[in-house]
C-alpha cells in the first residue's frame, strides 16, 4: 500500500512539474504548408495548377504566409509573395495597420487547423474588386 500512494505521488509531481512552465503558442496549430487550387482561363484556354503557400510565426502575435501567385501567362511564371498578418486568438487574420501592400486591404480566418481563407480587397475601387484565396494544409 506505501509503495501504491509513494509511486501515485511521484507520478503526480512528475506530471505538474512537466505541465508547468511550458509557453503555449496558439500559432502552432496553423503552422505549416498549405496548397491552393487556382483555376484561370487565358486566350481561351482553361487551367488547373495546385500552388503552394507557407505559414511561419513571427514576432509575438503575428504569422508570415508565403503565398506562390501567377505572375505571368506567357509562359506561365509564379512568384511568391510574402506577407506579415497579425492573427488573433481566434484564428482571425488581419493586416497590421502600418501595412497595406499594393493598395490591397486583406482580411482572413483560420477555419480549422487544416484549412484558412484569405482575401484581398482593392483599395482604390472601394472594396468592389476581391480576390480570395481558399488554402488547405498539406503537411504542418
Amino acid at each position: 500500500m506505501k509503495k501504491s500512494i509513494l509511486f501515485l505521488l511521484t507520478i503526480s509531481t512528475l506530471i505538474i512539474f512537466n505541465s508547468c512552465g511550458k509557453d503555449y503558442d496558439y500559432r502552432d496549430k496553423w503552422v505549416g504548408e498549405y496548397e491552393r487550387v487556382f483555376e484561370d482561363e487565358w486566350r481561351g484556354s482553361y487551367f488547373k495548377m495546385i500552388l503552394p503557400a507557407g505559414v511561419a510565426k513571427h514576432g509575438q502575435d503575428s504569422v508570415l504566409i508565403g503565398i506562390t501567385r501567377v505572375t505571368d501567362y506567357d509562359p506561365l511564371e509564379t512568384k511568391v509573395y510574402y506577407y506579415f498578418f497579425q492573427v488573433l486568438k481566434d484564428g482571425t487574420i488581419r493586416v497590421p495597420e502600418s501595412y497595406i501592400w499594393n493598395n490591397n486591404c486583406w482580411s482572413g480566418r483560420f477555419e480549422s487547423r487544416n484549412s484558412f481563407t484569405l482575401t484581398a480587397y482593392d483599395i482604390d475601387s472601394g472594396g468592389e474588386y476581391s480576390s480570395t484565396y481558399v488554402f488547405k494544409r498539406i503537411k504542418k
